[in-house]
């Protein structure tokens, strides 16, 4: 094969790739402006702070699968989700007392960064969210996150029916038929991207 054509045929296969990439690119932005995640980071790491996060993470997160439950938009969940903070925040400090300890509790909608999450049957790509963050004291030890809207954190009520109506059918498969090297080149962006914005 003469090298001009070598050079046309290695063009031809760069431009399909970077064609098909840049549709994934335009899906993983839908997908990004449509989903809340919740993040919740512990006090430390020590063994009771752990289990006093999972304690509240369980609390928490069905009660805000209970909120959201026939949320169909990001808007409302957001106005919902704003709404119901100082509750929340009780519920938290509530289920903190309970448990022996005198924790301050930050409740707050923010956008967080990140990484590439496998969850139970979906996975969510590297990036900027928007997310309910639940800070218990210090906020220094492991955290725990998922995805307050659509709801699919909670056994109850993640639903692949409603969550394709919110998410779009092609925003869907991407997260439960993820494609691996998409998802590294997406986070290595977005790991430049967030390194150049601190």
């Amino acid at each position: 094969m003469k090298k001009i054509e070598v050079s046309v045929l290695i063009a031809f296969i760069f431009s399909i790739v970077l064609s098909n990439l840049l549709i994934f690119f335009e899906k993983y932005d839908k997908l990004k402006d449509s989903v809340i995640r919740v993040h919740i980071l512990a006090n430390s790491n020590s063994k009771e702070d752990q289990l006093l996060k999972y304690k509240i993470k369980d609390d928490v997160s069905s009660k805000i699968s209970v909120l959201l439950k026939n949320t169909r938009n990001k808007d409302q969940a957001k106005k919902i989700i704003l709404d119901n903070i100082d509750y929340l925040k009780t519920l938290t400090r509530s289920k903190i007392k309970k448990n022996g300890y005198d924790y301050n509790i930050d409740i707050r909608l923010t956008k967080s960064y990140f990484t590439t999450r496998k969850y139970d049957g979906f996975v969510l790509p590297a990036g900027n969210y928007d997310a309910i963050k639940i800070i218990i004291g210090e906020g220094k030890g492991a955290n725990w996150w998922c995805v307050a809207f659509p709801p699919m954190c909670s056994p109850v009520y993640n639903n692949n029916e409603k969550n394709k109506e919110i998410l779009g059918s092609e925003q869907l498969e991407m997260i439960t038929k993820p494609c691996n090297y998409k998802f590294a080149i997406i986070e290595f962006i977005e790991n430049i991207i967030n390194h150049n914005n601190k």
